[in-house]
């Protein structure tokens, strides 16, 4: 298994209150009047007719501000709310409308990329958060959201770059530090990235689990090489005489496919462990559940069967 771990960051959280709008956020809904998952071939054109015709849509759309005469601030939350409910495009044109009514550009440009980067579009996303850096040179948020396009471009060097500006804008943010970590570790820097990482930890322990919503951070687990990533942060842990962290991400590495008994046997820090009781347990898991999916491979698929 081959993910990445990749951090969007925005500067508040999304779902704030706006009047009737805000209400219906509390309201269950029939499952039938939520927004329908559109196929991954559909336009933006289409899914947005598809959104529009369910009973949700009904719903929000009449409690939505005027364009023209609410205030930024106003049109602001209700394309956080439009964007929590799934109606990015909306949300998009509500950001829009706040820019054109005297909105902070930096910030608006900012959610605006997020969620292009959430309709899969990285060029809209990247010219967004490039945007919202140049109206505010100190938006740390859009300057680490500019190096996860960069990043899932493969540009790692100018993602290091962006991710760095923004940890020396906010230095107490683990999320830019594990980017940093991120990017290293894909460019095979192993000790940036070791570094990096035991900053993360030491801002917030539990940096690596994943955000159900639109909070401060929006964690997406989508990245390459977890089970590497798994297997550095028990070699972390392992060098701090942190032994039941290091145990549970050697686990975690074994569990996402990493070879965790070839990869201690070589390491200077992680070989002193291969007898810790509880390691050797994680290793004979490894070889046992690695002998069933050798025989399993071995085994030829049944064409019939007799009585």
């Amino acid at each position: 298994m081959r993910l990445r771990v990749v951090f969007l960051s925005l500067p508040m959280a999304l779902a704030l209150p706006l009047s009737g709008l805000c209400a219906n956020l509390d309201q269950t809904q029939p499952s039938q009047s939520k927004p329908a998952p559109a196929p991954v071939s559909m336009s933006l054109t289409d899914q947005r007719a598809m959104q529009h015709s369910s009973l949700e849509w009904a719903n929000v759309s009449e409690h939505l501000p005027d364009p023209k005469t609410a205030s930024p601030d106003t049109l602001k939350m209700a394309g956080d709310i439009l964007a929590a409910r799934k109606f990015l495009q909306d949300s998009l044109d509500y950001y829009g409308y706040a820019l054109n009514r005297g909105g902070d550009p930096s910030e608006l440009y900012n959610r605006m990329g997020v969620v292009w980067m959430k309709l899969g579009r990285n060029v809209q996303a990247r010219g967004d958060f490039l945007r919202a850096v140049h109206a505010q040179k100190r938006n740390d948020h859009a300057w680490n959201n500019l190096g996860v396009t960069e990043f899932q471009n493969k540009n790692y060097q100018q993602a290091i770059s962006d991710y760095t500006r923004a940890a020396h804008i906010d230095r107490e943010s683990a999320t830019y530090r594990a980017n940093l970590a991120l990017a290293y570790f894909s460019l095979q820097d192993m000790e940036n990235a070791r570094k990096q990482f035991a900053a993360a930890m030491r801002l917030d322990p539990n940096f690596m689990n994943p955000d159900d919503g639109y909070g401060a951070s929006v964690h997406i687990f989508s990245v390459d090489n977890y089970s590497g990533i798994c297997f550095q942060l028990a070699r972390m842990y392992a060098s701090q005489d942190q032994l039941p962290e290091m145990r549970t991400w050697l686990a975690k590495a074994s569990a996402a496919g990493f070879n965790v008994k070839a990869g201690m046997e070589t390491d200077a820090v992680l070989s002193a462990y291969m007898k810790d009781p509880e390691v050797k347990q994680i290793l004979m898991d490894e070889d046992a559940m690695r002998k069933t999916k050798m025989t399993s491979a071995k085994v030829p698929p049944l064409v019939g069967s007799t009585n």
